[in-house]
């Protein structure tokens, strides 16, 4: 390697930077972050069929993980939840049973 090219390789070295990515979950929708991030909807139906509402096919996609399948949600999508009736009740009944069941196993 001639020293020209050693030379433009020592002073062309990236910088790294770290960079933190935050969900673009409306905050109206942030017991679905709290339910993701906890196994209990794995043995609660309620809890999966609720994030299958969200996007049947993304769900399946991304292997029944709610992480996952959140972070690949469009904002469009949930800003259509958002005005969803349905979704809102179910959603925050889902959040009420879960948090009944960490407050039993507080005591």
């Amino acid at each position: 390697m001639s020293p020209e090219i050693k030379r433009n390789l020592q002073e062309e070295q990236p910088v790294w930077k770290k960079i933190i990515v935050e969900s673009h979950l409306p905050d109206s929708l942030y017991p679905l972050r709290e339910l993701s991030r906890n196994l209990w909807w794995v043995w609660n139906n309620s809890g999966r069929e609720l994030f299958e509402y969200i996007d049947k096919n993304l769900w399946k996609e991304k292997e029944h993980n709610p992480v996952f399948m959140l972070a690949e949600v469009n904002y469009k999508r949930f800003q259509e939840l958002e005005n969803d009736e349905y979704f809102i009740s179910e959603m925050h009944k889902v959040f009420d049973q879960f948090n009944r069941y960490i407050d039993e196993r507080k005591e």
